[in-house]
């Protein structure tokens, strides 16, 4: 099925964010499609409808937080883009060239900079609405 892949693809969008164990939002959001992810492919809609319309439910209540979390993410990866210096909870330097894994993962890859964020964001987000909309189906 479908959802297991759009939840296991969100976690490695938000593992290709470069010092995301530094962003507790990011850390939250990432803990929340795992554990979605896992109970997806546990649960069997052949088997026990009754009982996968109940993780449906379950992982829709998760995620009513998903908004909040992304938009706190989003706001300290744009100010450490935009800011020389230092957050207490993100480091500029975790986007400096030298440090960077970018977006797309190779240790080549360009930084992140505000034209590739709004590609993470416009990824990340597109793929929420359409989990949101296979799930309420």
């Amino acid at each position: 099925e479908e959802l297991p892949v759009r939840f296991a693809r969100r976690v490695r969008l938000i593992e290709r964010i470069p010092g995301w164990p530094a962003i507790p939002e990011l850390v939250a959001l990432r803990t929340m499609h795992a554990k979605s992810f896992r109970e997806l492919r546990l649960a069997d809609p052949e088997v026990d409808a009754a009982a996968y319309a109940q993780v449906i439910g379950k992982i829709r209540q998760r995620h009513k937080r998903t908004g909040h979390l992304f938009a706190g993410a989003l706001q300290k990866i744009d100010f450490a883009i935009h800011s020389a210096t230092s957050m207490s909870s993100v480091n500029p330097d975790l986007f400096s060239s030298s440090s960077v894994v970018g977006i797309d993962g190779p240790a080549s890859a360009p930084p992140l900079d505000s034209r590739r964020l709004e590609e993470w964001c416009e990824s990340f987000l597109s793929s929420r609405v359409s989990t949101e909309m296979q799930m309420s189906h």
